[in-house]
C-alpha cells in the first residue's frame, strides 16, 4: 500500500544531504520588491528552500525579517536560505552582470512563464502585493513574465505566483529532481 514518506525516508544521510544542498543551488534568484505581508515573505523563504534557489534578495521596505511570525511561516528557512538586503536600485542594477532580471508582472511585453525562454541565470523580481513592481524597478528589468490569469482576477497572491513561476522556470532549466 502506498504511504506518505516521512522526513527520515527522504534524508537518510543528513550531513551529506545538507552539504549537497549548499553546494548545488539552482541558477534562479528571487528579488523581492517591497513585499509587505510577512506571510508572503515566509512562504517565499519556504519556496526558496524547496526549490534550492540560489539566493533571495530583499529590496528595502519589505516586510521585516525579524518578525516572529516570519520564522513560523518560513519554518526557519530564513536561517539557512542564502539571502541579503539590497539597499539601493544601483545594487539591483549591478546584479545584471551575473543574471538576467525578469519581472514577474503582467506588462504589454510579458511572456507567459511556460513559454519563457531561458538565456542565462534568472533573477525573478516579485512586486508588492497591492502595487506590483515599482516602475523604477520594472525599468531595470530585462524582460517580464507572468502567470496566465484565466479567471476574473488579474493577479494572484505574491507567494503563490512566485511559486508557480519559479517551479515552471526550474523545470525549463531541467533541474527538477523528481
Amino acid at each position: 500500500m502506498e504511504r506518505q514518506l516521512k522526513f527520515n525516508d527522504l534524508r537518510k544521510d543528513w550531513p551529506n544531504y545538507l552539504e549537497q544542498i549548499a553546494e548545488n543551488r539552482h541558477p534562479l534568484y528571487l528579488i523581492l520588491d517591497q513585499i509587505s505581508d510577512v506571510r508572503n515573505l515566509g512562504a517565499i523563504f519556504r519556496l526558496a528552500d524547496a526549490g534550492r534557489i540560489a539566493h533571495l534578495y530583499i529590496l528595502p521596505d519589505s516586510s521585516t525579517i525579524k518578525e516572529k511570525k516570519l520564522t513560523k511561516v518560513a519554518r526557519n528557512a530564513e536561517q539557512y536560505v542564502p539571502w541579503s538586503t539590497l539597499s539601493s536600485l544601483e545594487e539591483l542594477e549591478n546584479l545584471k552582470q551575473k543574471m538576467e532580471l525578469v519581472a514577474l508582472e503582467i506588462t504589454n511585453q510579458s511572456i507567459a512563464y511556460h513559454q519563457f525562454e531561458i538565456k542565462r541565470p534568472i533573477g525573478l523580481v516579485v512586486g508588492n502585493e497591492q502595487r506590483g513592481i515599482r516602475p523604477e524597478v520594472l525599468q531595470i528589468c530585462d524582460r517580464s513574465t507572468h502567470v496566465p490569469m484565466m479567471g476574473r482576477n488579474t493577479s494572484m497572491n505574491a507567494a503563490m505566483a512566485t511559486g508557480i513561476a519559479a517551479f515552471g522556470l526550474l523545470e525549463k532549466m531541467g533541474v527538477l529532481d523528481n
